[in-house]
Formats: structure tokens, C-alpha cells, sequence
């Protein structure tokens, strides 16, 4: 999938640890013990550790439209589990996980 920058400017750092994903597919949402908010990305042990927080993250769109493609903060990451805590996610991209739709999962760059 293709990233696409119109009148703007994007800046793209290589991650410090060379064995890191530059992206994942989705392996599933879900939501933190209090609440039904989508707030836990799944992206596998490796790749959560490769992330910081503080940095942002971005789902490619969950389907053909390039303006449904979302991007969040990364509040705190759970290696152990391969999860990164974010505010939310909007809930349609629970439709497109690896556990989902594995052949159409989305991206978490």
C-alpha cells in the first residue's frame, strides 16, 4: 500500500534497531479491563518493543478509500503481551485483523 503526500512535506526516519518491522499487519484490537474503547493495538512481542512512547503510530485505510487511514500516539506499550496503548481506535478497523480478515489486514506503521 502506498503512501501518499499531497501539498505537504514527509519525513521518514529509519528505526535504531535495524531487526525492527518498518510495519505490521494488524493481529487484533482490544479494549483496556474498564471500558469497551478499542485502546490496545496487537502487533506481536518484536514489534512492540520496537516502538517508544510518545512515538506516532499509522493504520493504513481499512478499505479503498485513502482518507480513512488513522494515526494516534502511542501512550504506553505492553512487550510482554506485544501491545501498544493508545487513546482509541475507531472500531472499524476491529473488521480488519489478521484474526478478522487475514488477508486483508491493515498496516501499523
Amino acid at each position: 500500500k502506498p503512501f501518499a503526500v499531497a501539498g505537504g512535506k514527509l519525513n521518514i526516519h529509519g528505526l535504531a534497531d535495524p531487526t525492527c518491522p518498518s510495519w505490521v499487519k494488524l493481529q487484533d484490537l482490544k479494549s483496556s479491563d474498564t471500558d469497551e474503547v478499542l485502546n490496545r493495538v496487537v502487533v506481536g512481542n518484536h514489534a512492540a518493543s520496537c516502538w517508544n512512547v510518545g512515538d506516532t503510530i499509522f493504520l493504513t485505510s481499512p478499505d479503498w478509500s485513502l482518507d480513512n487511514t488513522f494515526s494516534t500516539t502511542v501512550l504506553d506499550i505492553d512487550v510482554a503481551l506485544g501491545e501498544i496503548i493508545v487513546e482509541s481506535i475507531p472500531p472499524v478497523f476491529a473488521y480488519v485483523t489478521i484474526l478478522t480478515a487475514p488477508d486483508y489486514a491493515v498496516e501499523v506503521a
